[in-house]
């Protein structure tokens, strides 16, 4: 399988990958988050983590599947190079979240659905900003089919700056 992400206002790479026999299988939103001014966990406790931790259970709680640039075989290669936090309960995994610090990037966020709306995925952007450098966060290809993730991404006061499309070939 051959991906690619192709920004929507590209209409020549658009075209060229198309010719090539590349097929749009998603849309995808990008986002810049701003910084919080003050973390609130809602007394929920949110702490780091590994995510060799986290990516046994990391399906269970998404809705979709992030990019390949962001899946968890791609992240598990670069594990020592990213930030990571999670919440538990005594259910198992709550919600978690994967940055890339070296360029403020939320590679992954997900909650479980039966703690969605309850500020829990807020609460892990607010603690990865405490951790990191308090900088705007980018969210790249995020699956702009899932209207939950909008307005979360509303929510947080989120600018989205770009579209982009995911391409795939079967090789």
């Amino acid at each position: 399988m051959l991906e690619a992400e192709v920004l929507d206002e590209n209409t020549r790479a658009v075209d060229f990958y198309s010719r090539l026999g590349m097929e749009t299988h998603r849309l995808l939103d990008c986002y810049d988050v701003p910084a919080f001014d003050k973390a609130n966990y809602g007394g929920v406790e949110i702490v780091p983590t590994g995510w060799e931790s986290i990516v046994p259970f990391s399906s269970s709680v998404r809705s979709w599947n992030p990019t390949w640039q962001n899946n968890d075989d791609s992240l598990m290669a670069i594990k020592g190079h990213l930030l990571c936090v999670q919440a538990t309960d005594a259910a198992g995994l709550t919600g978690f979240a994967a940055m890339i610090p070296e360029s403020q990037t939320l590679a992954q966020l997900a909650v479980r659905p039966d703690q969605r709306r309850k500020k829990l995925g807020s609460a892990m952007v607010a603690r990865l900003q405490e951790l990191a450098t308090q900088k705007p966060l980018h969210v790249l290809n995020a699956d702009a089919g899932d209207g939950s993730f909008s307005h979360f991404m509303t929510h947080l006061v989120a600018r989205r700056t770009v579209g982009q499309r995911a391409l795939r070939m079967q090789l």
